[in-house]
């Protein structure tokens, strides 16, 4: 997805971009969107299942309608409705292709992506799901608690498996960790967007299914100048691009299976370059 040269000078200006799928390859499910009145970064969603459509996994494919609608919104429209039209959009897809009832009986198969979007009319950050960002020098990771448990059990199961011998080198290369919490991760799925408040363990992503905004969070930049959006490809979010990416290879280097020093629930794994996918982009207010 690319860079269209079309912001709005007048509104905000595009200081760093930069997205890097985690794979050798080009394939990358992150993509970002810059329109006249709108930036955003987008992440889709790791597939917890082999469900594939014409060859595109579920996260590539809410990724790119996500990118469409971002692309078609009203320049005045607020989080709530952006968010029912995106909604509107990948229930559609379900619908046209067929697959709403499998979908339904199997929340695996979900097309699902988090978001992090700036308008630049409202003057907000909309953050839905685990893109963090930062508004002038406050940082919003919005990490979600049951990836944080889940994270903690990989890391237990890890440092078992490291007791009994097996090598960090040997663990990269089929991460049983993984393994371990993947029955896990399947069974979120039925805690996204769940419908009921009294859910603790409830979140937001965009999977064509309604969204509770209570579990959206939209913050003002008021008179803040910098924004900065990003997937959660990142360990943690600096001021620049170079700081970021520094941090990063530093913990690939010291914590390659992302379970120590960074608790995840996925480290490297042979022939990638990351843990997951990566995207940044910083921007400056110029009114």
């Amino acid at each position: 997805m690319g860079f269209p040269d079309q912001c709005h000078k007048s509104l905000f200006t595009i200081n760093e971009v930069y997205s890097k799928g985690k794979g050798k390859d080009k394939f990358n499910e992150d993509c970002f969107i810059i329109t006249n009145n709108f930036a955003a970064v987008i992440d889709g969603a790791t597939s917890k299942s082999e469900f594939r459509w014409n060859g595109k996994t579920t996260g590539k494919i809410a990724s790119e309608i996500i990118y469409e609608t971002i692309g078609q919104l009203p320049t005045n429209i607020n989080a709530k409705k952006a968010i029912i039209k995106i909604t509107e959009k990948i229930h559609h897809f379900y619908t046209r292709h067929g697959i709403l009832d499998k979908v339904k009986a199997n929340p695996a198969f979900k097309i699902s992506a988090s978001a992090v979007i700036y308008s630049a009319y409202l003057n907000e950050v909309w953050q839905i799901g685990d893109c963090p960002c930062i508004i002038g020098e406050k940082y919003y990771p919005n990490k979600k608690d049951i990836d944080q448990i889940i994270s903690e059990a990989r890391s237990v199961f890890l440092e078992s498996e490291i007791s009994r011998g097996i090598s960090i080198p040997n663990l990269i290369e089929h991460d049983s960790g993984r393994d371990f919490i993947l029955p896990l991760l399947v069974k979120q799925t039925i805690l996204q967007n769940y419908p009921l408040s009294n859910q603790h363990y409830a979140f937001a992503a965009f999977d064509g299914f309604p969204i509770k905004m209570e579990r959206v969070n939209i913050y003002p930049v008021e008179k803040e100048k910098t924004i900065i959006l990003s997937s959660d490809g990142y360990p943690k979010l600096f001021p620049t691009l170079q700081k970021t990416e520094d941090y990063l290879t530093q913990i690939l280097k010291e914590d390659p299976l992302c379970f120590r020093k960074f608790k995840n629930t996925k480290g490297l794994v042979k022939d990638n370059v990351s843990f997951d996918d990566r995207t940044y982009l910083r921007l400056t207010r110029l009114l």
